[in-house]
């Protein structure tokens, strides 16, 4: 049976004097058999069979009844007996808790009942008995600390799966070397079987892969153009050799048979052969130095494409091979831990453990101190079963918390 949340502070009667209506009413509910220690039946009596409407009136009624006619009376048809002289107690206190609740649901204090008295550090809990609906009620410091108590204590009992999964995933963070190490475990098994091809696909490398392909390729069509060209031109170089080594000594020959010394039609004829071929060989030292220019200038390019198609070789080796898989490997790794960084509850689901069990085997970290500030900030997430609402009154210059948990 709920008490009444009144303490006696002196045991002592207090005499009332009271109307002849509110007489005949006492027995009247006597008569009729009104328990009096159901607040919500004796009003609803009062209301509903003696049309009262005055709470002030009602609740003097039903304290009188509940303190001046004995349940075991009422019950045995002894309602005569009981004597003509009605008291109340003398000094009457209510909890603060009762009196804000009074006020904010805007009933007499004495039509509410403890459900529990606070204690511990948890907040009481009373009920409207007119409505039967229950309430916890606590100052602002006292329903922190106890919801701070509740949590803690549910956390202990339920573990964090009591919470939300989405909500509580803001207050978890993985653990970097644990997440690393299973993704690269994950790793292994994935890239079992796969060749080059698939692990470039696999990650959108094939086609820098491709473009490297193709780039050295074309390169080396133009190494194989410069060096044919410069094969000819030396081909020609030894030709043109040959033609100004036969030309030097024609020159030679016809210099030692002209006889400067006399003008006659043969030596002139000698003179003229000479100076022609002199023209033709310094036309032709003219040519061999160009040819010669090209092929340095030519050589030159060559050793630069060379160079180039060593260089995106070293770069495709990157992408085949062991290099490949080392570098598959990293980013897959990098990935599936950014995956669980920014969905830390994936990765306790893929660990098939609970949270708190995650925790222990060092997989996640729980901030559970922000966890546990964030989710008491609304009070009605802890207390209030009913509506998750948390209403906040006014009485005597402090705010009362009102939590409806039924």
């Amino acid at each position: 049976m709920k008490l009444k949340l009144i303490n006696i502070l002196n045991e002592s009667k207090e005499p009332v004097k009271i109307s002849r209506f509110e007489e005949r009413s006492l027995y009247y509910m006597c008569s009729e058999k009104v328990n009096p220690t159901l607040n919500k039946e004796v009003y609803d009596f009062l209301v509903h069979k003696l049309f009262l409407k005055e709470d002030d009136e009602i609740v003097k009624i039903m304290k009188l009844y509940y303190y001046n006619f004995p349940y075991d009376v009422i019950m045995s048809d002894e309602c005569e007996e009981i004597e003509k002289s009605f008291y109340l107690p003398l000094d009457v206190n209510y909890r603060n808790e009762q009196l804000a609740l009074s006020q904010w649901l805007g009933i007499n204090p004495y039509l509410i009942s403890s459900v529990a008295t606070p204690s511990n550090g948890d907040l009481g809990e009373y009920e409207d008995d007119l409505d039967e609906h229950t309430y916890k009620v606590g100052t602002a410091d006292d329903s922190r600390y106890a919801a701070r108590k509740t949590i803690n204590y549910i956390i202990e009992t339920e573990g964090y799966s009591y919470f939300d999964s989405d909500w509580i995933s803001s207050y978890v963070s993985i653990v970097d070397e644990s997440a690393e190490y299973d993704a690269e475990q994950r790793g292994k098994e994935e890239s079992k079987g796969m060749t080059d091809d698939s692990l470039r696909n696999d990650v959108d490398w094939d086609a820098e892969y491709d473009d490297l392909k193709e780039y050295k390729e074309g390169e080396e069509e133009e190494l194989t153009y410069r060096v044919n060209k410069v094969k000819k031109i030396k081909f020609k170089l030894e030709n043109l050799d040959k033609e100004k080594k036969i030309i030097e000594r024609e020159i030679e020959t016809l210099g030692f048979s002209l006889d400067y010394d006399v003008d006659d039609d043969y030596s002139n004829d000698y003179g003229i052969d000479i100076s022609e071929m002199t023209n033709t060989l310094n036309e032709l030292e003219t040519t061999i130095y160009e040819y010669n220019y090209y092929i340095d200038d030519t050589e030159l390019e060559i050793g630069k494409i060379k160079q180039n198609i060593d260089d995106i070789l070293d770069e495709m080796s990157e992408f085949e091979g062991v290099k490949l898989l080392e570098r598959w490997m990293e980013n897959f790794i990098e990935t599936v831990v950014q995956e669980y960084s920014d969905n830390p509850m994936d990765y306790v689901h893929d660990s098939g453990m609970y949270v708190e069990e995650a925790e222990l085997e060092g997989l996640i970290e729980v901030d559970e101190g922000s966890l546990i500030n964030d989710y008491i900030y609304d009070l009605g997430n802890v207390f209030s079963d009913y509506d998750g609402v948390q209403n906040i009154t006014l009485f005597n210059g402090i705010n009362y918390y009102i939590f409806r948990t039924h």
